[in-house]
């Protein structure tokens, strides 16, 4: 191979990844690039060649018999100072001003970095999206110690962690971020799912708000909480079941479905303030959940929703297994023949006079 590098569209796209996140793992690295498994890695070894980029060893302690030793898990890549020089001179068009720094990641820098890269690679048609903690905080004038540690669009993606209090610093910076920006959504990742479940507990237990909470591989629950285009009520429409959101509530309603007043909750990730109103609730109740193991969570802090005729409850998972498409509005949505025209106008009707309506 030549000395001298030459460049190629997806080392750019590595590059700029890289300027952007920190610290990436190489496999995700390759997805972002483009190139294939392998030409991916030669790239890497050439930027490495040439002094762009630079590794470090994520390492874990692992037992082997009586013995523990550290066993590698990934090599976490950066940027060199002469890789965050080319960056910005070749993508931004920008000159060094004696601000560029590069360093090491430290061993909690690797463990996220390894995280962050775990999430990409498996959601790689949605990288695009993925944004920076870092830029996020100083357009929001939020401070550095608030640990978040991905953005995208308007979700802040926090990944839980052990340690002392770490539930309660976790939850109390979702809260004091909620109440701070309109419209923001918070999402907690665990490392897998008993501490998913131990969150969940405690988020209900102290009177959590909406940070919804999500096992790290629960890549389909995560995506559709990313993507905006995915929602709940598009599910009734694939189905073909009849749907019809009132103007005004009727009776604690705000839906027709299937002929009957009821009310629809996306419960993805266990969101403490959206569960607490669904308790309020009377009557047809719509309920979605990741998986068949948050649908255990549901039943055991609700035990009352088992067995409920009342209470119909749809899987994410499940459901984009049946069909891809199940939460994305593929279509216009469906008008509905005369007669069921002419039911919703007839309840419009009896709503307006206050009668008592049976559908």
């Amino acid at each position: 191979m030549a000395r001298t590098w030459s460049k190629q569209e997806g080392d750019l796209k590595m590059l700029e990844a890289l300027y952007r996140h920190k610290f990436l793992r190489g496999k995700v690295l390759t997805k972002i690039s483009g190139y294939e498994e392998r030409k991916g890695h030669d790239r890497i070894s050439a930027l490495k060649r040439q002094g762009l980029i630079a590794t470090e060893p994520l390492v874990r302690p692992d037992r082997i018999g009586k013995r523990v030793v550290n066993k590698k898990v990934a090599a976490i890549y950066y940027l060199t100072l002469k890789g965050v020089a080319t960056t910005k001179k070749l993508i931004y068009e920008e000159q060094m001003n004696g601000s560029e720094r590069s360093r090491k990641p430290n061993d909690d820098e690797k463990e996220r970095a390894y995280r962050v890269s775990l999430l990409m690679e498996n959601l790689i048609d949605m990288y695009d999206s993925f944004g920076s903690p870092t830029g996020f905080k100083a357009l929001q004038g939020i401070p550095n110690f608030i640990a978040m540690d991905l953005v995208y669009g308007n979700n802040l993606i926090f990944f839980g962690k052990s340690g002392p209090n770490m539930k309660q610093k976790i939850t109390t910076e979702c809260h004091a971020l909620q109440e701070r920006i309109n419209a923001i959504n918070t999402l907690i990742l665990t490392a897998d799912e008993r501490r998913r479940t131990n969150f969940v507990d405690y988020s209900i237990e102290h009177y959590g708000q909406t940070e919804r909470i999500l096992a790290q591989d629960d890549y389909m629950g995560i995506r559709y909480l990313l993507d905006s285009n995915q929602d709940f009520k598009n599910l009734f429409v694939n189905k073909e079941i009849q749907i019809e959101e009132l103007e005004k509530p009727y009776d604690g309603c705000y839906y027709i479905i299937d002929g009957e007043l009821a009310n629809i909750y996306d419960v993805v990730g266990m969101p403490p303030k959206i569960l607490r109103r669904v308790k309020r609730t009377n009557g047809k109740v719509y309920l979605l959940v990741s998986n068949d193991k948050e649908r255990k969570t549901l039943y055991k802090h609700y035990p009352e929703y088992q067995d409920n005729e009342n209470i119909v409850v749809y899987e994410v998972g499940r459901e984009i297994l049946l069909n891809p498409n199940t939460f994305t509005l593929i279509e216009e949505p469906l008008q509905g023949d005369d007669q069921w025209a002419n039911a919703l106008q007839d309840f419009a009707y009896q709503n307006t006079r206050g009668d008592d309506v049976s559908l």
